[in-house]
């Protein structure tokens, strides 16, 4: 399909992933709140490029399977706030099983190629110890989040 004359490139600045862990009650994220893990995502991606005004984020769009404990409350939204973005910057959360991250990101993509936004955070928050997620009889906490900045090309 052919690009329109109005459409703009989008092009991934930079990626962000914590680091795995092992599941289970002694696993490395068994205490650690999934939205915590969002936070420190958020902050190292806007370490690492101080280029970056943080008030020019237009959106911040986190992924959580279960939008519940830890991960309900607008994740995108509580998670930018907590990361130091100005309270003007908009955040939101995505339900989705499985293609999350995926969603965060062509979603807010193609809002950059249509002309909606220039810069935005988006990512995955998959920690499920707080949705007891197949009715694990102990908590369990088995992965990590990921956040990318993405903008448009200049």
């Amino acid at each position: 399909m052919a690009a329109s004359a109005n459409s703009r490139n989008v092009v991934f600045v930079d990626g962000i992933r914590t680091p795995f862990g092992k599941a289970g009650p002694k696993g490395i994220y068994a205490e650690t709140r999934a939205d915590d893990l969002v936070v420190k995502a958020i902050r190292e991606l806007l370490r690492r490029n101080p280029q970056l005004d943080p008030a020019r984020v237009d959106e911040v769009a986190i992924a959580a399977t279960t939008q519940t404990g830890d991960q309900g409350l607008t994740i995108g939204r509580t998670s930018a706030i907590l990361a130091g973005l100005p309270e003007t910057v908009p955040g939101f959360a995505i339900d989705r099983m499985c293609a999350g991250a995926m969603t965060a990101v062509t979603t807010t993509a193609s809002g950059i190629g249509f002309g909606q936004y220039d810069v935005v955070i988006a990512g995955v928050s998959s920690t499920w110890v707080a949705t007891r997620w197949a009715r694990a009889p102990t908590p369990t906490r088995a992965s990590s989040p990921t956040v990318w900045s993405i903008r448009a090309r200049s």
